[in-house]
């Protein structure tokens, strides 16, 4: 997990201390690395956390070659193949990681790189001839990216709406009372709103190109849609169905298995979670460790199915219990500063925590979440 945060502006060079105010509140994003660019027309701040690549892969990259400057949060999971494609295109590359991957494929393809990324991402790329910047987020949204118009410095960009809170841009910032009424009916916040006025979230799946002529008025466009794969009915036998769907699950670890750091799975012992401990083990059984959050409460707890699976698979669990009732009231501000936006399902809380002691003995974790909800 990286963070992003920007400013374009067409109207007097962007404030570059403005960036490095919004940069500094994305710290707990990325520990490892802190770094910014500057030009007429754009200001990038980015902070990282090192997964790939660990030693080189410094963001903003700048391409030699074009001048293109990007900035990146997220990972592509199918890099190695692009970068073998884009090699045999005559492109060199100086790194390891997926950065140059994203910054390249721009190059050679465009917008239509984002056809390409199998990952999870929120990019932004200031395009040095077209002088155009264009911000993009992955086609589920898991990371995310959301944008503001100011008069005074122009629009803005940020990994996190707690960019936005600092002395600068706070003042101009109304909050939205269509969006809590939303929020207390549903739960949730529709489309692209958030708490504030003009603070938007860039939809999943979706794009933003601003230049000279949209910077104060930009509108996103979709470029993929998961309806057009709904269309047929599948004719695969029960059996075929079976067997495609494992190799499908079997692909998807590889695939996010690219890493240079310690892996780990958050297993509840329940079908999601155990299925992509399985997978992991068979792929990375050397680095591989589980890790499972224990309630005192016996009808919540899950460490003994947990404990079960991990037996069975040979792998080192750790548990961890913490009282949530003594601990709660002391962290619940710093748990609702993570979050950035409310939410109504009270599960962060042992995620959170999970997440927490997790991370000293995994730096990067696969969870059950989404296959959850399939399986």
């Amino acid at each position: 997990m990286c963070g992003i945060a920007g400013i374009c502006n067409f109207g007097g060079k962007p404030d570059q201390n403005i960036v490095k105010s919004m940069t500094k509140k994305l710290i707990h994003r990325g520990p490892d690395d802190e770094a910014y660019f500057l030009n007429n027309h754009v200001s990038f701040g980015h902070t990282r956390l090192s997964i790939i690549d660990l030693e080189n892969s410094q963001q903003p990259m700048i391409d030699q070659n074009t001048k293109n400057i990007l900035i990146f949060n997220g990972e592509i999971y199918n890099f190695l193949e692009l970068k073998n494609e884009l090699i045999s295109f005559g492109y060199k590359f100086k790194t390891n990681g997926d950065t140059e991957v994203v910054l390249k494929a721009y190059n050679k393809w465009g917008i239509d790189c984002l056809n390409k990324f199998e990952g999870m991402f929120a990019l932004a790329i200031w395009d040095n001839n077209k002088e155009q910047l264009f911000i993009a987020r992955d086609r589920f949204g898991e990371k995310p990216l959301f944008y503001y118009f100011s008069q005074k410095y122009g629009f803005i960009f940020s990994s996190e709406i707690k960019s936005f809170l600092i002395n600068e841009i706070k003042k101009d910032l109304n909050l939205d009372f269509s969006s809590l009424n939303i929020y207390l009916s549903l739960n949730y916040l529709i489309s692209n709103k958030t708490f504030f006025e003009n603070i938007y979230l860039l939809e999943p799946a979706s794009y933003i190109i601003v230049n000279r002529n949209n910077f104060k008025n930009v509108k996103s466009i979709r470029y993929w849609f998961l309806e057009k794969y709904f269309k047929n009915k599948t004719k695969d036998s029960y059996k075929d169905a079976q067997y495609k769907l494992n190799e499908l699950i079997k692909k998807s670890v590889e695939l996010r298995m690219i890493s240079d750091v310690s892996n780990g799975t958050f297993l509840s012992g329940g079908i999601d979670s155990s299925i992509i401990s399985l997978q992991l083990k068979n792929i990375d059984n050397h680095k591989m460790k589980a890790h499972n959050f224990s309630f005192e409460e016996k009808k919540f707890d899950e460490f003994e199915d947990a404990k079960k699976v991990a037996e069975f698979l040979e792998i080192e669990i750790f548990k961890y219990n913490t009282p949530l009732q003594n601990n709660f009231v002391n962290d619940f501000p710093k748990i609702i500063d993570a979050m950035d936006q409310p939410m109504s399902d009270t599960s962060f809380l042992p995620t959170y925590y999970l997440s927490k002691f997790s991370s000293k003995n995994s730096k990067m974790i696969l969870s059950g979440d989404g296959s959850d909800e399939l399986f």
